[in-house]
């Protein structure tokens, strides 16, 4: 067998694994501060089959996918004047309690729990600076300051009853420690514990958007798709010129 099907078929193995980043990134066009992953090939590698063959040139290189890397940039800021929506301000993140493990998120569309939790749309709570989840007492109104504080008036109190209950834990991790996770999430890797960071502001009544080019996306995912045609047609090229070279040989045999 020609070694030659090698080639299209890794390339056709990488191509399946490119289209689902591209297909997770399309599907995250929607969820506030969702980052698009982006892929890429490493390196062009030798045929194993081939190394052990000696001396012969090198005409057979199957490409390697590398590890997918993050697009950090900000996306767009949208006004919805809600109070519970915020928006990190440049470079930070939220930290949010994700079974039982500390998470990173920049989707800043919050709401209230049952139990009066301050949780992200996921269901995830939010951890303040003092380490726990935010628990809020009954209020009649609430601001998020630009420093994580959370400002409220009790229910039943007067406007000017202003009372601080806790503030959003806003850090900013090297980007490189960081391991995407699910969704819009991602982990904190790094030697040092995380900590609070002073210079990470919120604004509020804002939400960031998802940083996906929808469009750039869906461009590449069918010329993806085509790339994987000609991979599939190469492979039965390859095939059928097995076939006749078997063919040949078992006619000069007889």
């Amino acid at each position: 067998m020609d070694y030659g099907i090698q080639m299209p078929a890794g390339t056709s193995d990488a191509i399946i694994r490119f289209q689902s980043v591209h297909a997770s990134n399309l599907a995250g066009t929607s969820s506030p501060g969702f980052k698009a992953e982006i892929p890429y090939t490493k390196q062009l590698k030798q045929s194993q089959n081939e190394a052990m063959v000696k001396p012969r040139f090198n005409t057979r290189h199957l490409p390697e996918p590398g590890r997918s890397q993050t697009n950090f940039s900000s996306g767009p800021l949208r006004n919805t004047s809600r109070d519970l929506d915020v928006a990190v301000s440049g470079k930070g993140w939220l930290v949010v309690e994700v079974n039982g493990t500390e998470m990173l998120t920049r989707n800043g569309q919050l709401d209230i729990g049952a139990n009066g939790t301050l949780m992200t749309s996921s269901g995830y709570p939010v951890m303040g600076q003092g380490g726990g989840a935010i628990d809020l007492p009954e209020f009649s109104s609430i601001t998020i300051g630009r420093d994580g504080s959370i400002s409220l008036v009790p229910r039943g109190g007067q406007g000017s009853e202003i009372v601080e209950a806790d503030r959003i834990m806003l850090v900013n991790p090297d980007e490189s420690d960081l391991q995407r996770q699910t969704g819009s999430m991602f982990r904190y890797a790094g030697d040092a514990p995380l900590a609070v960071d002073a210079n990470v502001e919120l604004l509020s009544g804002v939400l960031e958007a998802s940083n996906v080019d929808g469009v750039a996306e869906l461009m590449s995912f069918m010329a993806l798709g085509r790339e994987f045609e000609m991979n599939v047609k190469m492979m039965t090229a390859f095939g059928d010129m097995s076939s006749s070279g078997d063919k040949l040989i078992q006619l000069n045999v007889t």
